[in-house]
């Protein structure tokens, strides 16, 4: 007699059975990993820049990591244009930890503000598009709050912003350690020329 499968049928059907138990597993793998992706890039500090080589280290498929690094990168920024000055003056009449806290929040982002407060969108658009320590889009998305930008500025100039930075990760990823290392450097100095030739450019035609 043959052996009777879990569902009651044969040899054929515990195959099946077996088959079908063993796609279900690695489907479950896939949307983990998939969750992790997203999950990862919503962290502050890590944000895309560390979701996207994490996705390449598990052998993931570029075009669906970096789409799911973006929105997931995307997925705090509206709340925090909406509701972080709200939260801190919740915080600050509840606790003075909380308030010392949002208070040294609100003054790094300031330290930073230069750039955006100055070009506005442009500016939040590239600060976003940085994959660098200390830029990206949650700090972009808090200076953009405590400057007071409309929503849906604020928004855009992150979304494109993160978009860019998901392309830069990619190419750096693609380039080796060594060619990365070097276009980094690169980049920096291309954007600090460029930041100053924009401020050269708006302040001679403000005294004009």
């Amino acid at each position: 007699m043959p052996q009777r499968g879990p569902g009651g049928g044969g040899g054929l059907h515990q195959g099946l059975w077996i088959r079908a138990t063993g796609r279900g597993l690695a489907a479950e793998a896939r949307l983990a990993r998939r969750r992790r992706r997203v999950h990862t890039s919503t962290l502050p500090v890590l944000e895309l820049r560390g979701a996207i080589p994490a996705g390449y280290w598990m052998r993931l498929h570029p075009v669906r990591l970096t789409v799911l690094a973006v929105l997931g990168n995307m997925v705090p920024v509206p709340f925090i244009i909406l509701y972080l000055k709200k939260l801190a003056t919740f915080l600050s009449q509840r606790s003075a930890w909380a308030t010392r806290i949002m208070d040294l929040l609100f003054e790094r982002a300031r330290r930073k503000a230069a750039p955006v407060e100055e070009f506005q969108w442009l500016g939040l658009m590239l600060f976003a598009a940085v994959p660098f320590p200390g830029t990206g889009a949650w700090t972009g998305t808090i200076i953009a709050s405590v400057l007071g930008m409309p929503f849906w500025s604020g928004l855009s100039a992150n979304f494109v912003g993160v978009v860019l930075a998901g392309l830069l990760v990619n190419l750096l990823m693609n380039l080796g350690l060594k060619y990365a290392i070097g276009t980094g450097v690169l980049l920096f100095i291309v954007l600090t020329a460029m930041w100053g030739a924009l401020h050269g450019l708006k302040k001679s035609l403000n005294t004009k």
